[in-house]
């Protein structure tokens, strides 16, 4: 989906591009290629999605979090003697080593964060990673709210056939470097929320009659 087309922007400032290559007719040679126009709506239904849930601003939030996280903590472990001497450094001398370097903040600076720190970065990369692949299950719930549960797992199978993707992907590996879920995961979850949504709707209903009869 993030290669056809894609949201951007919050606050006043939002927009929902489309590629060219999702439109059906497109391409002369590949005339087959593209969706048609109910499938579209589908498409931008669900970058709908991303604006109603406001992702964009829980993903800047987040992003900023990490890495304005990552430089404290940085500049906290810089001044840490224990960390100096992990690493061969004269702790019982600093003296020398700000007359020497100028600054030992920075040796301090590079050892914090390129072996200290990296796991720690990593991790939260990784949590970044699992928001936006659950923003884009969000994003296909609100296109199902929107009446276009079916027309989405058409145009989602079709965009990948014309992209020649592969609809699997180990759950482990995806997990870490997909940044949106695999064609299976999301019908199966698409599946799982239309079906749930038909019992809600059914158990209304039926409340409703119930309702009424006692009225």
């Amino acid at each position: 989906m993030h290669s056809s087309a894609f949201f951007y922007g919050f606050l006043g400032f939002q927009k929902v591009v489309i590629f060219a290559r999702l439109i059906e007719g497109h391409s002369h040679s590949h005339p087959e290629k593209g969706l048609p126009n109910r499938q579209i709506e589908a498409v931008v239904a669900h970058e709908f999605g991303h604006w109603r849930n406001r992702h964009s601003e829980k993903g800047l939030l987040f992003w900023h979090f990490m890495q304005i996280s990552t430089v404290i903590l940085t500049l906290w472990l810089r001044s840490k003697e224990i960390i100096y001497q992990a690493f061969g450094f004269p702790v019982d001398q600093p003296n020398a080593i700000i007359k020497n370097s100028g600054n030992m903040y920075l040796p301090g600076m590079l050892i914090a964060y390129y072996f200290i720190l990296r796991m720690y970065h990593h991790f939260f990369q990784t949590m970044h990673q699992l928001q936006q692949r659950e923003f884009e299950i969000h994003a296909d719930q609100y296109a199902i709210q929107l009446g276009y549960g079916t027309i989405l797992e058409q145009a989602l199978i079709k965009i990948v056939k014309d992209h020649e993707g592969f609809p699997s992907a180990d759950l482990l590996y995806s997990l870490f470097h997909h940044n949106h879920p695999c064609l299976l995961e999301r019908l199966q979850r698409l599946q799982e929320h239309q079906h749930n949504r038909r019992n809600s709707q059914i158990h209304q209903n039926q409340d409703q009659n119930n309702n009424r009869g006692l009225q």
